[in-house]
């Protein structure tokens, strides 16, 4: 550039370099320093990335925040190569909000409500433009700190919505990061409530360190709560920030500052999650197989959970010995959600009863509340990591569930410091490694396992997987048949050999084995699935449905089987009730990729293009497989798009998609 020294370059994404930059008629070493992204126009594959760029720069041109870089320069420069597009910012000196996570920072909860006032105030200011400026891209990498006071800005403004833009109906492109992005968003319809939701993810991602896509769900809604310690007020407000349903949801951010702001004058202690659902979890496998352009599922996550009845409130005036009495009370009748009510109430007043602590911990995790049960058995160590043998296991297994292997791990083998024969110890240990595909440590552990006690149904069920694996069915066979005959109430051992007989297509043993899975649990919707698979490969169709419509009754959150019933109304041609079950797939997890490149299919059979175009974009986007590319190649090819066409195809082909390798676009 002219104007403009370019000195180093300290970024690279999507189409765009980014780089620090200086005038050039300034030769002071201290002379101020810019942020300057440039296109490179000879990456892009499309015009609209040229538009997108020059809406960047022309809403940036029209703000004045405290909290948004100054805008500085927009240049178009003509080169020997062709134009060049340059974007001139003010320069942030610090580090956004997922390095520092990344890093190893942890903010307190003040410090979060700090960045999110800030940030509700910036959305405010946004959303008082008519139309409202809407970002469309907040996340943690958006979010900078500077170094010298840590004050807070909004960077990025690539995927804005000015107030020039409208979205279109047919075809609107999909702009956002997955797992910060609400549905509508995902179905091309940001509104201003949108960034909303973005910014409550993001506060969920600062306040957890976890990845919003790794969250579990409650229907819809990402279930945060047993992964923060934050105060309910707070809590309550980020709930209603990440309401999936739009009616619920913050409508603007000026609302938002004002509930932010009453937080001030709250000082409310830290409360933990309070869940009242429980469910008996049962660990499967997901395979996939194809047939033409749709995919089909064959195993799904574990059962669904059936509501827990609502535990009664306490009179204000109970001393703590009737919370304790009460406690007690529920943990003997195995109301284990009452029962953590009842000693977090009580543990407030004797906050060192060894005895309330370790029976909150074990409700705690009969309730899946495996963060509350962590922080009771922490306690318990502090205090005294003597008083109960399983201690340590209790830790392990509930770490174990809460995805924190170096934990579980960690405090299994002490665990076995303790007793090197505990089975359970030894057993978690395996799994953990055969999750890792550490197949030789997990088999060692196994073999420890079964050589102590040759019955130990668990290690046995795990042991056939651990086959499963290895692409062995006999041995895996094997072994899940001797699970079951060790216990033979045993459900999963039924489940796993359903699974290994689909995949040898023995379709009617697979029917059987399944069968005999659900007699043992009557609601044990993977098995459902599973038997409305294996129905499915007999072409029973109507029988099949019946199955797959059990499972979701079973579970409504269950993506598999909504998945599942559309592939099998698309098999018989019925598209309208396909269509349908995919879209009841992506409400429940929207990053479905099977069910998008179906949508794909669908619309392309109805010569629906642009939505066919756009659904196979964001399958791509999900997960980047040859049979996507393939498929979009194609639309691309009917829009007479060729150059995109064969850029798809040759993607294709070179993960392994033959077919693709020898189509050429005229």
């Amino acid at each position: 550039m002219q104007k403009y020294r370019l000195t180093e370059q300290i970024g690279q994404g999507g189409f765009a370099l980014t780089w620090l930059a200086q005038e050039r008629l300034n030769t002071n070493k201290n002379a101020a320093q810019y942020v300057v992204k440039e296109l490179c126009l000879d990456k892009i594959d499309h015009w609209k990335a040229v538009e997108q760029f020059e809406r960047e720069a022309r809403v940036l041109s029209h703000l004045k925040h405290k909290n948004i870089p100054e805008y500085i320069d927009f240049i178009e420069e003509e080169h020997e190569n062709g134009k060049r597009l340059f974007l001139v910012q003010a320069l942030i000196q610090g580090n956004d909000l997922e390095s520092l996570i990344k890093t190893g920072k942890h903010f307190t909860e003040n410090d979060v409500q700090a960045i999110a006032t800030t940030l509700a105030e910036v959305l405010t200011y946004l959303q008082d433009f008519s139309p409202s400026i809407i970002h469309r891209d907040i996340k943690p990498s958006n979010i900078m700190l500077r170094d010298s006071d840590s004050q807070v800005y909004l960077i990025d403004f690539g995927a804005v919505k000015g107030p020039a833009q409208v979205d279109s109906e047919q075809g609107a492109t999909i702009t956002g990061t997955f797992g910060y992005m609400p549905l509508e968003q995902a179905e091309g319809q940001a509104v201003p409530a949108t960034d909303i939701y973005a910014l409550g993810m993001t506060l969920v991602y600062i306040l957890s360190h976890t990845d919003p896509t790794r969250l579990p769900k409650q229907g819809l809604k990402v279930d945060f709560r047993p992964y923060v310690n934050i105060s309910e007020p707070f809590a309550k407000i980020i709930d209603k920030m990440i309401e999936p349903d739009l009616k619920k949801r913050y409508a603007t951010a000026q609302i938002l500052q004002q509930d932010l702001a009453k937080l001030k004058d709250r000082t409310e202690p830290l409360t933990a999650n309070k869940k009242n659902w429980k469910s008996t979890a049962i660990a499967v496998f997901v395979f996939a197989g194809v047939t033409g352009a749709a995919y089909f599922e064959l195993a799904a996550p574990p059962e669904g959970s059936e509501p827990f009845p609502q535990s009664e409130s306490s009179p204000v005036s109970m001393t703590y010995s009737e919370h304790k009495r009460l406690a007690d009370q529920h943990y003997n009748n195995q109301g284990w959600s009452q029962a953590v009510t009842a000693y977090q109430a009580y543990l407030k007043a004797v906050p060192k009863d060894t005895e309330a602590l370790f029976r909150l911990g074990y409700c705690a995790g009969k309730n899946l509340d495996h963060a509350i049960a962590v922080k009771a058995y922490l306690q318990l160590e502090q205090i005294d990591s003597q008083a109960y043998s399983s201690l340590f296991y209790n830790l392990g297994y509930n770490y174990y569930k809460l995805d924190q292997t170096p934990q579980s791990i960690a405090y299994f083998k002490q665990m076995l410091t303790r007793d090197a024969k505990h089975l359970g110890s030894l057993n978690y240990l395996g799994l953990i490694y055969l999750k890792q595909k550490n197949y030789g440590l997990s088999k060692s552990y196994f073999d420890k396992v079964l050589a102590l006690d040759p019955n130990y149904k668990y290690s046995l069920n795990n042991y056939g997987e651990w086959y499963q694996r290895q692409n062995k069915p006999e041995q895996a066979l094997a072994y899940f048949q001797r699970a079951a005959k060790s216990d033979p109430d045993y459900a999963l051992p039924y489940y796993n050999q359903a699974e290994v007989y689909y995949d040898q297509k023995k379709i009617t043993d697979c029917v059987q084995a399944a069968t005999q899975a659900i007699d043992k649990a009557k609601t044990y919707a993977s098995a459902y699935n599973q038997r409305g698979l294996c129905y499915r490969g007999l072409k029973q169709w109507n029988v099949a449905i019946k199955d797959f419509e059990m499972a979701t009754q079973q579970s409504p959150t269950y993506a598999s089987a909504h998945y599942n019933l559309g592939l099998t109304y698309d098999d018989q041609g019925n598209l309208e009730k396909a269509e349908h079950f995919y879209l009841e797939a992506l409400k429940v997890k929207g990053t479905h990729d099977r069910s998008l490149n179906n949508l794909g299919y669908i619309y392309e059979r109805q010569k629906k293009d642009s939505l066919a175009l756009e659904k196979y974009t964001f399958a791509i986007a999900v997960n980047p497989k040859a049979m996507y590319y393939n498929n979009r190649g194609g639309i691309y090819q009917q829009l007479k798009q060729c150059t995109l066409a064969q850029a798809d195809y040759k993607i294709a082909c070179q993960k392994g998609h033959s077919k693709a390798c020898k189509k050429t676009c005229p």
